[in-house]
Order: structure tokens, then C-alpha cells, then sequence
């Protein structure tokens, strides 16, 4: 049995207020939507004065890095 190869082609924009990530299917693009099924997920990176940084979406805190 020989390996089959696969690839997925992907395209993630990382924008300043919102991001969203897309794939080809058929030859068309197709945004994936969040857990909330929406096509854009907001975000913010911050980096505080004690230099942690925080990740966000929306209103909410996802990662805090200290």
C-alpha cells in the first residue's frame, strides 16, 4: 500500500481587529467559521508595562502570558 499525499491549502488573516481563517475546497475559498459560527473571531494582542501579555477575543481574556 503506497502513501497518499494530501494538502489543504489555508489562509489566515491575522488582522488588527479581527481575524479570520479560510480554506480551498473544490478550487473555491471558504471561511471557517468560529465556535460561535461567525466568519471573523475579534482580537486583540496587548502588552502590558510589566511586559505579560494579554489575548483576546471579544471582551474576554483567552491567554494571559506572564
Amino acid at each position: 500500500m503506497g502513501i497518499q499525499e494530501h494538502t489543504i491549502d489555508v489562509g489566515i488573516d491575522l488582522g488588527t481587529t479581527n481575524s479570520a481563517i479560510a480554506v480551498v475546497v473544490d478550487g473555491q475559498p471558504m471561511v471557517v467559521p468560529n465556535v460561535r459560527n461567525q466568519p471573523t473571531t475579534p482580537s486583540v494582542v496587548r502588552i502590558r508595562g510589566n511586559g505579560s501579555l494579554d489575548v483576546k477575543s471579544g471582551w474576554r481574556i483567552v491567554v494571559r502570558y506572564q
